[in-house]
């Protein structure tokens, strides 16, 4: 009877460790633009629908695996793609796409229409 007890004891301890392996961990950090902290930039697991915003302040908190890949996104800026790389804090700084925005008018019902042609 002992000696099943300390097999199935030992098949629980070696599944612990295969489980705790593959875990999750926080990954914190700041993201910034050229006038300092960026807030509601997107931060994303890539592959996956985790994701958060940046606060008031430009921090971010998400779980994610060591292996993983994040990806910051904001209007007007380019996407940012950071390998997490066993890190637990991140600091980004958003580059600026002046390509990004272009001079379209939505009026009612989503009609896309150029300035020229509003009256």
């Amino acid at each position: 009877m002992k000696r099943m007890y300390l097999r199935c004891l030992s098949i629980l301890l070696l599944t612990m460790l295969a489980i705790t392996s593959y875990a999750q961990q926080k990954i914190t950090g700041t993201v910034k633009d050229s006038s300092g902290p960026f807030p509601g930039a997107s931060v994303s697991v890539k592959g996956t629908s985790r994701a958060t915003q940046t606060d008031a302040n430009g921090n971010f908190t998400i779980t994610a695996q060591l292996n993983e890949t994040l990806v910051f996104t904001a209007v007007g800026y380019k996407r940012t793609e950071v390998p997490i790389n066993n890190q637990s804090s991140l600091n980004i700084t958003l580059i600026e796409d002046a390509n990004a925005l272009n001079d379209v008018v939505v009026t009612a019902l989503g009609v896309k229409r150029d300035a020229k042609a509003l009256g």
